[in-house]
């Protein structure tokens, strides 16, 4: 039972923090300062579900490693256009390849392409591009950090839950109605929210499946 409030918990407070990330609440006139809070605040709910799991040890020094790998995977690991979930006027492959590459392996869509796709089609293109940044960013964060879950499966559970939950919490996200500080309706900005709360899942799988 209490596995389960300190994911609930876990989950606002990443949310919260991923949105801060993104650029909500307080604006720090560069991207480093909030990418390093969000490093820090998912290393400590990291921290929090393994010693809930497994209580305190030798391993306590190797969770350290999961600031500098939350950090790489939100500073190197880009999504592009796909975030729009369909809306953008672009597609993704009109920019630069190190602005897309998690991307690089799908169908290209041309500009022609891209404008003779119907609303659906553009959704389900940018949905696919969204689970290869999950994916890209879930095992730059969690593969290393094996050596904590103690079980060869459990990464692979987290990468697959980030994998799924990064495309679909941008797909709820966009639907939102409701108008909160820093949370605009039918923006990215719920969009990040929801996705705080996917790390928060997949962090928990990670240390519980």
């Amino acid at each position: 039972m209490l596995n389960f409030v300190f994911l609930t918990f876990s989950e606002f407070f990443l949310a919260l923090v991923y949105r801060l990330r993104g650029g909500g609440f307080i604006q720090f006139g560069g991207d480093t300062p909030p990418r390093l809070i969000w490093s820090v605040a998912f290393t400590l709910v990291l921290a929090g579900m393994y010693h809930m799991r497994y209580g305190f040890g030798l391993h306590d020094l190797y969770l350290g490693l999961a600031i500098p790998l939350a950090f790489a995977a939100v500073a190197f690991v880009p999504h592009a256009f796909a975030q729009q979930m369909g809306r953008s006027a672009l597609p993704s492959s009109s920019l630069p390849l190190a602005k897309r590459w998690p991307q690089a392996w799908m169908h290209q869509a041309t500009m022609a392409e891209w404008v003779g796709m119907t609303e659906n089609e553009r959704f389900f293109y940018d949905f696919d591009g969204m689970l290869n940044v999950g994916f890209f960013r879930g095992l730059l964060v969690f593969t290393p950090l094996t050596p904590l879950s103690h079980s060869l499966w459990a990464p692979a559970a987290a990468v697959l839950t980030i994998t799924i939950f990064q495309a679909i919490a941008y797909s709820i996200g966009w639907e939102v109605i409701i108008t909160l500080p820093s949370l605009k309706a039918h923006s990215t900005e719920w969009c990040e929210f929801f996705n705080g709360m996917a790390w928060a899942l997949a962090a928990f799988v990670f240390m519980f499946a």
